[in-house]
C-alpha cells in the first residue's frame, strides 16, 4: 500500500493525490454509499470536493452489497463516457468493495464474474487503475484487503471475491469525521464485523509472527473503544472512532495475512442466501462463535495445540479485563454486545430450513484453532437467528 494517513481531518490530503494522479482535468470515477448526500457532513463535503474538481465524472451510488452485474454496468459507463484515470471509494465496505472491483474491472475485458473466484474460469491480471479509499464505516477493513467481495444472494446464490495480490489502494485516509452521523447500529454491527476480524485473525492458526502483535494491540484498543463509540453515535466521538478505524484497517491486513474463524466461515453463506447485511450477520454470530471455541478449547486443553491457543486467549482476556476479575469475563461481555446495543436476529431475514441445511453444508472453521463441526455450527446458528425463528424451521 502506498500511502495510508490516519486523523480527524486528513481527507484533504486525499484530494491533493487524486490531483496528482488524475493531472489537471483528467477523470475520476467516484463511488459512495447510496445517501452520502442526505447524511452530509465531511463525507458529503469530500466527496463534493472530489466532483467539482473532476467535471463531468461519473458518480455512483452503492446501496446494498455489490454484486458483479453492478461492477459490469459501472464499467460500460465509465468506458462510455471516456474513461477515467482513478477510481475513488468514499463510503463503508460496500462502496469500497465496489470501487476496487470497479479500478480492477476497467483493466480487464469480460465479465465480472468470469474473474471471481470458485464461479469464474478467468484469472485475474492484477492490473488495476490508481484506487483511492477513504472509508466512512469502521468495518470491513476492505481499504486494506487484495480482493472485492461480490454477491449474489438467493437460496442458489454466491458470496465470492474478485482477488489478487496486486489489488491494493493507492492511498487511504482514516478520518473520524468522515463517519459522523453514522446511527447507532451501523456502528455497533461494523465495529463488531472489524473486531470479530482481529480476533480471528489474532487467534488464526497461521498469524505471522510479526504481525500478532498488532492485532492483539488492535484488539485491545477496540474492546475499550466501541461501546463508547456506539453510544455516542450519530453525533460521534473523534477519538474513539479513530481508534475503531484504525483496529478495522488493521482487522483487513489480518484477513488478507492470516486468515479468518468460525463466524465468517458462517457470515459468507448467509450472505450468499439471503439479504442479512454482512455486518448484521456477524454481530449476530461473533458471541456464540468465540464462546464455542473457548468451551472447545477447554475441552481439549490436553492437546497441546489446543493448551497454547486456550493460553493465549487466556492472556488477552486477563489484559482486557481491567477490573482484575476472571480472564473469562471480557468474552462474557463481548458476547451480550448484539443484545446490548440492539443488534437484530438473523431470523428477520427469512432463514428458513432449506437456507439453514445450506449455510450448515457449507460451513467450515477456516483458520479457527478449534475445530468445532456441525453441532457447535447448529448452536452458533440458533442464537444468531433467535429463538422465536429457531422454531419455526
Amino acid at each position: 500500500m502506498a500511502r495510508v494517513v490516519s486523523g480527524a481531518g486528513c481527507w484533504e490530503v486525499l484530494l491533493e493525490w487524486i490531483r496528482r494522479t488524475a493531472d489537471p482535468g483528467g477523470r475520476v470515477a467516484l463511488v459512495t454509499g447510496e445517501r452520502i448526500f442526505q447524511r452530509g457532513g465531511a463525507a458529503a463535503a469530500l466527496a463534493g470536493e472530489i466532483l467539482a474538481g473532476s467535471p463531468g465524472s461519473p458518480h455512483f451510488r452503492v446501496g446494498g452489497e455489490p454484486d458483479d452485474r453492478l461492477v459490469d454496468r459501472m464499467v460500460k459507463a465509465v468506458r462510455r463516457t471516456g474513461g477515467a484515470a482513478a477510481v475513488v471509494s468514499v463510503g463503508g465496505g460496500s462502496a469500497l468493495d465496489a470501487g476496487k472491483a470497479l479500478a480492477a474491472m476497467l483493466c480487464e475485458e469480460g465479465d465480472t464474474m468470469d474473474f471471481l473466484e470458485g464461479v469464474g474460469t478467468c484469472k485475474p491480471s492484477g492490473r488495476m487503475l490508481p484506487w483511492f479509499a477513504a472509508p466512512t464505516t469502521a468495518g470491513t477493513g476492505s481499504e486494506a484487503t487484495t480482493n472485492a467481495v461480490l454477491s449474489r444472494p438467493g437460496l442458489s446464490g454466491f458470496k465470492r471475491s474478485l482477488r489478487h495480490a496486486s489489488y491494493r489502494a493507492a492511498g487511504v485516509v482514516l478520518d473520524a469525521r468522515l463517519a459522523v452521523g453514522a446511527p447507532a447500529l451501523q456502528v455497533a454491527a461494523s465495529g463488531m464485523d472489524a473486531f470479530t476480524q482481529l480476533f480471528e485473525s489474532w487467534s488464526s492458526r497461521r498469524v505471522p509472527a510479526d504481525l500478532e502483535p498488532w492485532l492483539e494491540s488492535a484488539l485491545v484498543a477496540a474492546y475499550r473503544a466501541l461501546p463508547g463509540a456506539v453510544a455516542a453515535a450519530p453525533d460521534g466521538d473523534h477519538k474513539l472512532t479513530g481508534i475503531l478505524l484504525e483496529a478495522a484497517f488493521l482487522s483487513g491486513v489480518g484477513l488478507t495475512r492470516a486468515g479468518l474463524g468460525t463466524t465468517h466461515g458462517l457470515a459468507g453463506t448467509i450472505g450468499a442466501v439471503s439479504r442479512a447485511p454482512h455486518g448484521i450477520a456477524c454481530a449476530r454470530l461473533m458471541g456464540p462463535a468465540i464462546r464455542e471455541t473457548l468451551d472447545w478449547l477447554v475441552l481439549h486443553s490436553d492437546e497441546p495445540p489446543a493448551a497454547a491457543a486456550l493460553e493465549k486467549c487466556r492472556r488477552l482476556g486477563r489484559k482486557l479485563s481491567s477490573d482484575g476479575g476472571d480472564w473469562w469475563n471480557p468474552f462474557y461481555r463481548m458476547a451480550g454486545w448484539a443484545r446490548e446495543f440492539g443488534v437484530p436476529p438473523l431470523g428477520i431475514f427469512r432463514i428458513g430450513r432449506a437456507r439453514f441445511e445450506r449455510i450448515l453444508q457449507a460451513a467450515n472453521d477456516r483458520e479457527s484453532p478449534a475445530a468445532l463441526g456441525r453441532a457447535a455450527w447448529e448452536r452458533i446458528l440458533h442464537e444468531a437467528i433467535g429463538r422465536e425463528a429457531v422454531r419455526g424451521l
